[in-house]
């Protein structure tokens, strides 16, 4: 019996490998998003104008993300269950910008003003 010899080629490969740089680059864009929109969240409601807490579906935002576009939206709110049924307009406050809303930001920020504040008085 002979043995059959393969051959492999660069071409048999390329596929994979461009498959491969899509994955990791799908990847990549989703770690970031689920990154960048994770954490609670301080907003003021649309409908009232009062603040609200909430949290961003980050898992939902990434997964999105990584096929084209992310989609977000409320996984808590300090509003619910009451407005469970809003339209979710404060998603807009949170695009425009996302770290900003951070509570851990806005603590950050006021921490650092009002120590300035204090050292100025001295």
């Amino acid at each position: 019996m002979e043995s059959a010899s393969v051959v492999v080629t660069l071409s048999d490969w390329l596929p994979l490998g461009i498959l491969g740089l899509i994955a990791a680059g799908a990847l990549t864009l989703g770690l970031r998003t689920y990154a960048l929109y994770r954490g609670k969240r301080l907003v003021s409601c649309p409908r009232d104008g009062r603040s609200a807490g909430l949290e961003v579906d980050a898992g939902r935002a990434a997964l999105t993300a990584s096929l084209g576009w992310p989609d977000l939206r409320v996984a808590r709110c300090s509003c619910w269950p009451g407005a469970r049924d809003c339209s979710q307009d404060c998603l807009r406050q949170i695009e425009a910008a996302p770290r900003e809303s951070l509570v851990q930001t806005i603590v950050s920020r006021w921490h650092r003003e009002a120590s300035a504040s204090t050292s100025s008085r001295r």
